[in-house]
C-alpha cells in the first residue's frame, strides 16, 4: 500500500506537503468501477474564508450565483463594470446573502490561487479532461436556507472540504444523455432515488462522483466551504495553461 502511493505520488510529481492520499488520482480505480467514492483526509485543506471574500469582492474575476429558497440559482441584481462593458454581481447585496447563510458559489477559480493550479494540474496530467474550480459557501450558524434539489452534472466532479462540515447524499441513479438539453431540468422525486453514498465530510475529505448521477447536500449546523472540482472529459481544447513564468525584469 505504500509503495504504492509512494510511487504514485513519484510518477505524477505531487506536492507531499499539499496531498496525503492520492489515490484519487489514480486512474486504474476508475477503468471497471466508475462509482462514487470517499477519501478521509486525502489533502491538507487550502482555501480559506479569506480566500472567498477577496474573490466575492473582486466579481469582476468570477462567476457568482446564489441559491435561493426555492433552490435554485438567484436572479442577482447586476451593474454595469464602466470599463469592460460587463455586468456583474453588486457586492454588498452579495455580502448581504452569504452573510445571511444563504450558500453562494464562485465558480471560473480554477486560477485562484498558485495551490488550485497546482491540483487541478495533476487533475489534468492524470485524467483526459480538462478541470476548474468552484468554490462554495455557507456561512450560517442554522443553516436555514437550502442548497440545490437533486441534480446531476456533466462532468465528473470531486468535492474538497476545506472548512466545516457538509453532508451529501450521492445517488445510484443518473440522467440520460438524451435529455441534456432539458431546460428547467427534471428534479427527480425522493422515490425514485436511492442512496449510493450518504456521508459527512470534513477538511481535508474528498468526494467523488461520476457524470450525470444524482447528487444533493444537505447542511450541517456552522459555516462550511468546500470546493467543487469539476473535469470535462474527454478534453474539448487545450487544457489552461497553469505554469507559474518569471517576470524577468531588466535593469
Amino acid at each position: 500500500y505504500y509503495m504504492h502511493h509512494h510511487h504514485l505520488v513519484k510518477d505524477l510529481g505531487l506536492h507531499s506537503m499539499l496531498i496525503s492520499n492520492p489515490e484519487f488520482l489514480n486512474p486504474e480505480i476508475y477503468q471497471a468501477d466508475d462509482r462514487p467514492r470517499v477519501w478521509r483526509n486525502a489533502i491538507e485543506p487550502f482555501v480559506t474564508w479569506k480566500d472567498a471574500e477577496d474573490a466575492l469582492n473582486n466579481p469582476w474575476h468570477y462567476a457568482i450565483s446564489v441559491i435561493g429558497d426555492d433552490r435554485r440559482r438567484m436572479d442577482l441584481d447586476h451593474v454595469e463594470e464602466p470599463w469592460f462593458y460587463m455586468d456583474v454581481p453588486r457586492k454588498q447585496e452579495l455580502f448581504e446573502y452569504v452573510n445571511a447563510g444563504y450558500t453562494v458559489n464562485i465558480c471560473k477559480y480554477g486560477h485562484g490561487k498558485p495551490e488550485v493550479d497546482e491540483l487541478l494540474s495533476q487533475m489534468e496530467a492524470a485524467f483526459d479532461g480538462c478541470a476548474d474550480c468552484h468554490i462554495f459557501v455557507t456561512n450560517g450558524a442554522n443553516n436555514a436556507h437550502p442548497s440545490f434539489h437533486p441534480h446531476w452534472d456533466k462532468p465528473c466532479n470531486f468535492i474538497i472540504q476545506m472548512e466545516g462540515e457538509t453532508r451529501w447524499q450521492v445517488y445510484n441513479e443518473r440522467a440520460s444523455a438524451l435529455l441534456e438539453g432539458a431546460d428547467p431540468p427534471y428534479v427527480p422525486r425522493e422515490d425514485e432515488l436511492t442512496i449510493a453514498i450518504d456521508t459527512l465530510l470534513t477538511p481535508g475529505d474528498v468526494l467523488y462522483f461520476p457524470s450525470r448521477v444524482y447528487h444533493n447536500t444537505r447542511h450541517t449546523k456552522g459555516p462550511r466551504l468546500s470546493l467543487s472540482l469539476p473535469i470535462w472529459c474527454p478534453k474539448r481544447c487545450c487544457c489552461s495553461d497553469r505554469t507559474r513564468y518569471n517576470l524577468r525584469v531588466h535593469c
